[in-house]
């Protein structure tokens, strides 16, 4: 379960992640509940943290990298990792051509606002299909980034999903 609980500020949440070694860390990344992908079923490792001044910046090796201001509240339980709260989050995916070269960088950013809400912007628009029943295409969507989740304040400002603790059952 958890190892370490509310520990405050980047310095001191990088230096928690440092001492268990950033590659414990992977799994799917969620910001305020919203789902990096739309699901759990991607995986992304953590291969660097930093921190400055009361900016934390983790980086991962598939070129994805989330910078979150003002965290405060890690907890850890390798591979999983929950960040309860911060005033900013944003995530940067790299997307790579079909010859394998970087070719933009997607930006989605999580802002909470001076009424205890989640404001999310994104640069990009993205294409979400829509399924009938038992998972017969319908059709397609697109939709703006405006639209890309519904974040939740109550959810961890940044979480990264552990696989094996979401798909497993808990014993009752």
């Amino acid at each position: 379960m958890a190892r370490s609980e509310g520990l405050d500020g980047a310095a001191r949440i990088a230096a928690a992640i440092e001492d268990l070694g950033p590659r414990s860390f992977g799994g799917s990344l969620a910001c305020f509940g919203a789902v990096h992908g739309g699901k759990v079923d991607n995986y992304h490792e953590l291969v660097e943290v930093h921190s400055v001044a009361r900016h934390l910046i983790l980086l991962f090796e598939d070129g994805v990298s989330v910078h979150i201001w003002h965290p405060m509240g890690l907890k850890l339980g390798v591979p999983g990792l929950v960040i309860t709260g911060a005033s900013k989050v944003v995530l940067e995916v790299m997307t790579i051509g079909s010859e394998g070269e970087p070719t933009t960088t997607r930006t989605t950013e999580y802002r909470v606002t001076d009424s205890a809400e989640v404001e999310v912007r994104a640069d990009w628009d993205a294409r979400i299909p829509k399924f009938w029943r038992f998972g017969r295409k319908r059709r397609e969507r697109v939709i703006t980034g405006e639209e890309l989740s519904r974040p939740i304040i109550a959810a961890p400002a940044f979480e990264i999903i552990d696989h094996e603790e979401y798909f497993t059952p808990a014993d009752d």
